[in-house]
């Protein structure tokens, strides 16, 4: 019996234990989102997408290896305290991991490949080769916001979201991915959760992330069925007959 009680004091003490360890990993913190990127974070996925597996590019008429196409990707990191940093970019994975978990950022932007890397931005003057950040390459990006269906829900509104409003945002994403696959060809969609009350699609494809600001303002455009803004107000643009667009986003 004694050694029965020994056992059963050593599994509480056991228990304890393992609950304070856990108690101190919910504890958001510099602490936590450091285990976070060590262990958890998709560092090699986001890599190999976001250079596309191609670790170098090559001049067609010199046939050369030229400057890797992700060090020519801008990342920005907000650290905590709402510190914002600029002009990021990395060589590999390893560098990329290093970097997440000795600064711990609450948040991750991804932005454009530039034709030189955003790390030599300050010199970019005088006498260098490249006089300015210039924008090469960009994913053509949507996005689904909750909010944008506050005048026709009635279970939430604002940030608030639950299983029933939220179709409207899976009806939204299947129209989307219909129209982007079917009237344009783009193949390579990534859907991924915004983080709080919608999400967003990553057209991938290589024809894509080259279209220009017009090019992507016509796509938008083709998409959009209202006309205005929040100040102004909006209103649904709806002709006679209706587009065979729109005719298979009703039938969805």
């Amino acid at each position: 019996r004694q050694n029965k009680m020994e056992q059963e004091k050593t599994k509480e003490q056991k228990g304890e234990k393992e609950v304070k360890m856990v108690d101190d990993l919910t504890e958001f913190g510099a602490h936590t989102l450091a285990i976070y990127y060590e262990k958890f974070f998709p560092c090699s996925e986001m890599i190999k997408w976001l250079s596309y597996f191609s670790p170098k590019e090559v001049k067609e008429d010199e046939k050369e290896p030229i400057i890797d196409y992700l060090l020519r990707r801008e990342f920005s990191f907000t650290l905590e305290g709402d510190i914002y940093c600029r002009y990021m970019a990395f060589q590999n994975e390893d560098e990329f991991k290093k970097i997440l978990v000795s600064k711990t950022p609450i948040k991750i932007d991804i932005g454009a490949v530039f034709n030189v890397s955003p790390k030599l931005h300050h010199t970019l003057a005088g006498g260098s080769e490249f006089k300015a950040l210039i924008p090469k390459e960009k994913e053509l990006v949507f996005d689904i916001d909750m909010t944008d269906y506050d005048d026709v829900r009635t279970c939430c509104q604002e940030a608030k979201i639950c299983n029933k409003c939220w179709k409207f945002v899976t009806n939204a994403m299947k129209v989307v991915h219909q129209a982007l696959r079917d009237d344009f060809g783009f193949k390579q969609l990534l859907w991924v959760y915004s983080g709080r009350r919608g999400v967003h699609c990553w057209v991938a494809d290589a024809r894509a992330r080259k279209l220009n600001n017009e090019m992507r303002t016509s796509i938008i455009d083709y998409l959009s069925l209202t006309i205005g803004n929040e100040q102004t107000g909006r209103k649904m643009n709806l002709r006679s007959p209706m587009h065979p667009s729109l005719q298979r986003a009703y039938r969805i």
